[in-house]
Parts: structure tokens; sequence; C-alpha cells
């Protein structure tokens, strides 16, 4: 690729996404959370024992899905995981339901002992991809974690500004993302609605645009970086999108004004995000995957700090 070849995306609305010939499903899952918790130290496994045992069926009959559970790879004190809902309102039941009922009752204790903090939550809503659910896809307690990666890309946005950056992402940030073998497979966007579910709070103040891409391994991660900084066209839009973005937190961004997460699977018990890794590989390469430039300390990839450390906060 030459620096005056630049990628256009193919014509589509906000529901779909173009990937090199593939037009991708709106999201299944109208309303989804992004939860990122911090943990007392070595109590992350713990607390994911007792997570993939008792907490993801028991949230599924309720109608409160589990999309996916992950470990950030560059945190051994940070969980995360994504759940889905069919609507603001059903969000308020099951989450109702599930808090009150006896799971969560005969757990919440030792569930909060691991916990430090559980308020980084982002409240999203779909703008493009494919996150389909099918439980009989999901693996086994104890089932062999594969090697893959998740990264989550937040990019941090002036109030009611995602319709714009979500225009722009499509138009000139998605297709050299998609020419270095590394397109998103799902995005999201900000779901202003209030929430409807009191006692967990979210980041209401917050606007963001998320992304999700998926990687066969950290190395593979590491090449789409050099693949997307070889290519000099790159750094101009990767200043237009910091231009576009704030920071987001107490540390500063990445060079283009994002937050990039790795997430390995803490077990992919989540069935949404088992299958839309499978259905992704086509559009991943070996030899050129993804990522945004390195954050500027030089990290090679971060999550974004929850509230004030030491301090707990229960899930219900």
């Amino acid at each position: 690729m030459t620096d005056d070849t630049v990628p256009r995306a193919n014509n589509c609305n906000k529901n779909c996404y173009i990937e090199e010939g593939t037009l991708m499903s709106a999201v299944r899952y109208p309303v989804v959370e992004l939860r990122q918790y911090t943990l007392q130290p070595g109590q992350r496994d713990v607390l994911i024992d007792l997570f993939e045992r008792e907490f993801v069926e028991s949230q599924d009959a309720l109608g409160s899905y589990v999309l996916g559970t992950f470990r950030n790879a560059d945190d051994p004190d940070r969980f995360v995981w994504l759940r889905g809902f069919e609507n603001m309102e059903t969000r308020r039941s099951a989450l109702e339901a599930f808090y009150t009922g006896p799971v969560w009752q005969s757990h919440r204790s030792e569930a909060n002992a691991t916990m430090i903090d559980s308020d980084n939550v982002l409240l999203l809503r779909p703008h493009a991809g494919s996150l389909p659910n099918d439980a009989s896809a999901r693996p086994a307690v104890g089932a062999m974690l594969p090697e893959s990666l998740i990264v989550a890309t937040t990019y941090f946005l002036a109030p009611h500004g995602e319709g714009d950056f979500a225009a722009f992402f499509t138009r000139d940030v998605a297709p050299y993302l998609a020419k270095t073998g590394g397109a998103p497979f799902a995005t999201f966007v900000t779901e202003h609605s209030p929430n409807t579910f009191p006692r967990l709070p979210v980041r209401e103040n917050e606007t963001v645009f998320v992304s999700l891409a998926r990687f066969e391994s950290a190395d593979a991660h590491a090449a789409q970086v050099r693949a997307l900084e070889a290519w000099p066209a790159w750094a101009r839009v990767a200043a237009t999108v910091a231009q576009r973005a704030r920071a987001g937190g107490d540390i500063a961004p990445a060079a283009d004004g994002a937050f990039a997460v790795a997430l390995a699977a803490s077990m992919v018990r989540g069935a949404a995000l088992r299958q839309a890794q499978g259905n992704a590989t086509a559009s991943v390469r070996a030899n050129a995957q993804r990522r945004l430039p390195e954050p500027v300390e030089g990290r090679r990839l971060r999550g974004r700090p929850t509230c004030r450390r030491g301090r707990r906060r229960s899930k219900a």
C-alpha cells in the first residue's frame, strides 16, 4: 500500500459495517454494558472461578446475557466483561431479579470480597457489527483458554459527539484497519438513557465510541501495530482522531486520543463473543493485525483507571 492509496468505506447505514465485501448485521442486543472491575491483588482468578461457575447461566435465564468475560492482558487485577439486554426496561427487571435472587444473595459476599471497585461501567448501544448469541457454543467450565485477544478501544468524545465520530470512524478510520487486517467485528456508542437500575452505577456523563477487534495472538496484534505505523497516511488519520477525542480519565491517552485494552479471555464463556470470534477470522491475517498507535509512555496495552483505589463498591 502506498501513502496516496487511501481506502474508503462502502456506503452503509448506522446499523451495518462493510468489511471486505461482507455486510455484518446489527448487534443483537440493543443495550450493552462494558464492565471493568478493579480487584484486590491476586483475586482475579478467584472471582473468575466463581463468576464462571455461578453467574453466567443464572443471569442468562433472567434476560441478562453474559456476552464475554475477560482478563485485562496488561493489568493482573482487572476483570472485564460484557453484558447485554433487549432494552432498558428488560435491563431493570433482569438486574432486579438477579441481584435480589438466590444465586447472587448466596455468593455476593464472596464476590464482593475480591473487589476494590465495580463502578467503571459504560452503558452502550450498537453502532455496527455482530455479537450473535448461541448458548450452545459456550464452552464448559474449565475449558482450555484460547490464545486470541480481543482489543477494546474506547474513544472519549465531547458530549453527544458520538454520531459525528461514528461517521468519521466508518469513513476514515475503519478502512485503514480493514486494509491492514484488523477491522473491528463490533462497534458501540453511548446509550444516553437514564440508568434504570441505579443500584449499579454507570458513567452517565461520558460520551464514547467503542470498537472490538479480534487478534489471533499477541504477536499478531503487534504485527498490526507495525503495519499501521509503516503506512504514512495513517499518521494523518491518527492525528485527526486525537483532535476529535479527549482524555477520558486520570492517565494520558494514546497518541491518537484512544484507550486500547487487550482482553485475554478468562474462559470465553460468553456465547456471543465466542461465536463472533469465529465469524471474524476471515478478516484476520496472521502477519498484519491491528492496534492503534502506542501509548505515550510506551506501555504495550493498558486500560483506564477506575475510581479511587481502596474504596470498595459493591455491585448490588
